[in-house]
């Protein structure tokens, strides 16, 4: 029993690993449009973002799995990345609405 605590423990991490690697993503593309970029600025921040999502994914794996790399920590992974997404999305469907019923009642004020 202490064998499968061990994995869904793994498992938890690795959804966590996943919404950390979309989060820093999510949080460069606010940056690229707060500040405007040039294309190869952003070609660069992508290599580099690569480099680290990389090497943050080859340090994990090493740390809760020894280095192997097991089907239920890419599946984590996959599904992180899917819920962090899935809330990306619905802030932006929020947000769009709350700034619509702003704008719609300033509107009806003037």
């Amino acid at each position: 029993m202490l064998g499968i605590q061990i994995e869904f423990a793994v498992f938890n991490h690795a959804i966590l690993t996943g919404i950390f690697i979309v989060s820093v993503y999510l949080g460069l593309r606010v940056l690229r449009r707060l500040i405007g970029h040039a294309l190869w600025v952003i070609n660069l921040e992508d290599v580099l973002y690569w480099i680290f999502a990389a090497g943050y994914l080859f340090v994990q794996i090493y740390h809760t799995s020894d280095g192997m790399i097991r089907w239920y920590f890419v599946l984590g992974l996959v599904i992180g990345m899917l819920i962090m997404k899935f809330s990306a999305f619905l802030a932006k469907k929020i947000d769009k609405k709350i700034s619509t019923f702003l704008q719609r009642k300033s509107g009806k004020k003037s």
